[in-house]
This record gives C-alpha cells, structure tokens and sequence, in this order.
C-alpha cells in the first residue's frame, strides 16, 4: 500500500456500500466500502502519514484505518 485517504469524517452517519476509504497500491486502486450503515466514531489519522504499521503488520493493533458503530 502506497497510499490511504479517509473519504469520510468522524461522527458522519454512512450507508451500507458507501466509500470509506480510498487505498493505493502500487498495481491497484480500490475503496472501502461500508457493508453496513453506521456512523463513523474514529478515524487513525497517524497510519495515513506512516504506512510502515499497515505494511510490515497488518494485523498489528495499530493497523486499523477507521471505527464504526452500527445504526440501528
């Protein structure tokens, strides 16, 4: 991964299939997309300056990109 940018920001309410997140690599480019509707809670600002964490160890506890909580 080369690149990552939020599309959305904290405390935005997104439906189910709306981009959360633009990701780069060096072959592709792709989105995230919400598989639910939720709200957005947080967003890890720093592992978009830093993509080290996310690449060397993505299942790092430091690797997550954002946090959601259902609406219901």
């Amino acid at each position: 991964i080369v690149y990552v940018e939020p599309l959305i920001e904290i405390g935005e309410d997104v439906e189910s299939g709306e981009e959360l997140v633009a990701v780069e690599s060096v072959k592709a480019t792709a989105t995230i997309d919400a598989f639910n509707n939720c709200k957005i809670v947080d967003i890890n600002h720093s592992i978009f300056d830093d993509l080290d964490t996310l690449n060397n160890d993505p299942e790092d506890i430091n690797s997550w990109v954002i946090k959601t909580t259902n609406n219901i």
